[in-house]
């Protein structure tokens, strides 16, 4: 029994340390936040997490690690099949590794904290085992094993002071900085949805006119804009664009506290995220505290597509600019109008007028979102002063952001769109219309549903579903959180019942796809597939 307990430490080691990574870069995923984690864990599959076969088993082993401490044949029994079970765990932690599907945190302070708490907690543990006989030892060490989310749990309470403390003086100084740059401009671009693409569209139309910097990739947070503002902004640049995210209502005034903007664009008002907020109400109220935060000669800029933000946009009494889609009657508004958007298999073209200039543009992205996306853009440039026909040809070179409908070569020979960087109601049902206008043989959609949708999210999902009815040939839903809603939605809509499938192993999703995917299909990557699918479609 002695030497089946020392061949079982160092894989007991490794089955923790994976745990430990897995949870922490979960926390990490949710900002270290319990109310999105809540929000996580009502979904109906999220329980897979906290009950699931390795768990199951592990605590199987537990229990008869127990009866094994008065039944004398037991234990041998015990140690051999503890064993064999975390051999195969760590073969498959060593599969994981080689095809890169290891979840991981990113090695923040953090992070790393965490861990070596986590650590010096479980060598305890272990020191405590070993100081035992070896049938106690199983006993504290199976136990110990179904208990790493709580640990790491329990550590992100305790350290959330430190954090909370942490924050406020990175923001002060960050607010203390940007008090003494008064030259600079800022622009705040905040929404239920396009931040990211608006912003990312913003700083590449004005580069060749302004010194810009902008928040990196999706940092969109109070403490990630304020080290973002610290280690990046300096006296020469002439602008600072910063995406401004929220999941409450005081966390965008936080931030504009902080950056004190000089614009801010509303890009739109959805239910995304509603689980969160409480209410569409509390999000309007919680977007609109970026307009609220602008100074007597500020500006606020609406999406005038969106129904909620145009209504703010009407109620506003200060100075402000619309964009829409749709050219208002002469003189009741200005801003930046867009007419005649015809959409192509390689791109975009429309045309934009703020009433005293009408411009033709060109782009290669694709979809109704990424034009909207545009126009915020384009007249948030033309505020600046920049010419529409400069903002065109900075249009003409713009390209997609990563995984934001961007256009991929896949395998056999087909066309993939790949917009599963994040997904959110209003992009899927845009991604969807651009699936069903591109040329090609079988329109195929692989889905992984929305989240944070609350009590909105059943009739979402059904509505979505009545879309990929309408649209895909095939569809492939990654989980099966709403496969039902959307499964009823598209059936409803004329897909046949055998075409939209439920896969959630992700090995199995990638095969399936490989297998159903011929020359000239055009491939829909919609919200945050897992990787291995992605990577088994995309060449």
């Amino acid at each position: 029994m002695n030497i089946l307990f020392f061949v079982f430490i160092p894989l007991w080691l490794l089955a923790i340390t994976k745990e430990a990574l897995f949870w922490i870069y979960f926390w990490q995923l949710k900002e270290y936040r319990q109310d999105r984690m809540r929000a996580h864990f009502a979904l109906p599959t999220a329980r897979v997490l906290l009950i699931n076969n390795k768990v199951s088993i592990v605590a199987v082993l537990f229990v008869t690690a127990i009866i094994a401490l008065t039944v004398p044949i037991l234990p041998i029994i015990l140690g051999i099949g503890a064993i064999l079970f975390y051999i195969l765990g760590a073969y498959r932690i060593y599969i994981h590794i080689h095809e890169k599907q290891l979840r991981i945190p990113a090695f923040t302070m953090k992070a790393l904290i965490l861990l070596v708490l986590t650590g010096i907690l479980y060598i305890a543990i272990l020191s405590i085992a070993l100081a035992r006989t070896p049938e106690v030892a199983f006993v504290l060490l199976l136990a110990s094993d179904l208990l790493v989310p709580v640990a790491v749990t329990a550590f992100v309470a305790l350290f959330n002071p430190v954090s909370v403390m942490m924050k406020r003086r990175i923001s002060k100084r960050a607010r203390k900085k940007r008090e003494n740059l008064k030259d600079l401009l800022v622009v705040g671009i905040t929404g239920s949805y396009g931040k990211t693409s608006t912003k990312d569209f913003l700083a590449h139309i004005l580069d060749k006119s302004f010194r810009v910097h902008k928040t990196p990739e999706n940092i969109n947070t109070e403490i990630g804009i304020a080290r973002d503002f610290l280690a990046n902004v300096t006296p020469s640049h002439d602008i600072y664009i910063a995406e401004v995210g929220a999941y409450k209502i005081g966390e965008i005034a936080a931030v504009a506290d902080i950056i004190k903007p000089n614009i801010s664009v509303l890009t739109g008002i959805s239910n995304q995220h509603i689980a969160l907020f409480g209410s569409q109400e509390n999000v309007a109220k919680a977007k609109h505290e970026l307009i609220d935060a602008l100074g007597a000669n500020g500006l606020a800029i609406f999406n005038g597509d969106n129904r909620e933000t145009r209504e703010l946009f009407v109620a506003y009494r200060r100075a402000k600019r619309l964009y829409t889609s749709e050219l208002p009657e002469k003189g009741v508004y200005s801003g930046i109008f867009a007419k005649n958007i015809r959409y192509k298999g390689d791109g975009t073209t429309l045309e934009i007028t703020d009433r005293q200039e009408t411009v033709r543009m060109e782009t290669s992205l694709l979809g109704y979102a990424n034009a909207i996306n545009i126009l915020g853009a384009a007249v948030t440039a033309r505020a600046l002063g920049m010419s529409l026909k400069n903002i065109a040809k900075q249009v003409k070179t713009l390209s997609a952001p990563p995984r934001t409908m961007e256009p991929r070569r896949g395998i056999k020979g087909t066309r993939v769109i790949d917009d599963s960087y994040s997904g959110n109601y209003e992009g899927v049902l845009s991604a969807l219309e651009v699936l069903s206008n591109a040329e090609g043989n079988k329109k195929i959609c692989i889905l992984h549903p929305l989240i944070e949708l609350g009590e909105e999210a059943a009739r979402i999902h059904k509505e979505l579903g009545k879309k990929i009815g309408e649209t895909c040939d095939v569809c492939i839903v990654t989980t099966g959180d709403f496969f039902t809603e959307l499964r009823t939605g598209a059936i409803a809509a004329g897909i046949d019942s055998g075409a939209i499938m439920q896969i959630s192993d992700p090995y199995l999703a990638m095969r399936k796809a490989q297998e159903l995917i011929e020359e000239g299909d055009v491939i829909l990557l919609e919200n945050r597939i897992p990787e291995q699918v992605r990577k088994g479609i995309i060449l």
